[in-house]
This record gives structure tokens, sequence and C-alpha cells, in this order.
């Protein structure tokens, strides 16, 4: 996970380490970023299929869906969020984050 993390680019490793790691919202996020709220969900989405490509590389088998969602993201549409490990691109992710911000 360290190297799925680190190979990620800085704007989207920023949105993971504050929304999973310090538990901030998606608005919080984005203030302290100086962004959209759209653009976090944008990144988040971005990055989590990253991670998830990084991840199914090594090996590791990902699961269908994330086990939470950071404090605050109930209300964002996450069907598709986090897409099937067999698939190489999440149907409409990002477009889900983006329609719901």
């Amino acid at each position: 996970m360290k190297a799925a993390l680190a190979s990620l680019r800085r704007e989207h490793r920023q949105v993971i380490v504050f929304t999973f790691y310090e538990h901030l919202s998606a608005d919080d996020a984005a203030a302290r970023l100086g962004i959209p709220v759209r653009d976090v969900k944008r990144r988040a989405c971005s990055a989590l299929d990253e991670i998830r490509r990084s991840l199914e590389e090594l090996g590791v088998q990902i699961p269908c869906q994330p086990a939470s969602l950071p404090r605050g993201w109930s209300r964002i549409q996450t069907q598709g969020l986090v897409a099937h490990p067999s698939s190489v691109h999440p149907p409409a992710s990002c477009r889900a984050a983006d329609q719901a911000a």
C-alpha cells in the first residue's frame, strides 16, 4: 500500500491523505487544499483507481466495494466509486462523484 500511495501524483496523494488518513470530509479537504469539493471527489476517484491498479499489478486481490467512506461522504453516490477488480476502468466512477458535487 505504501508503494501504491507513493506512486500517486502529489494532488491525488494529498486528497487520499486528508480524506482517508486524516479523516477530513470532502468539504474540509477542499477548504484545506483551496479547491472545489468536486475536484476533491474527482481526485479521490482517480487516486483510488490508480491505487487499485497498482495493487492488482502486485497480485493483491481488491474487494468490489470499499469497507467505508471518509466522514461526510455518505451523501455522494457510492455505487461505482471502486470498480470490480476484473475491470480495467471503473464504470463512470468519477462522473458519479462529479454529478454529486
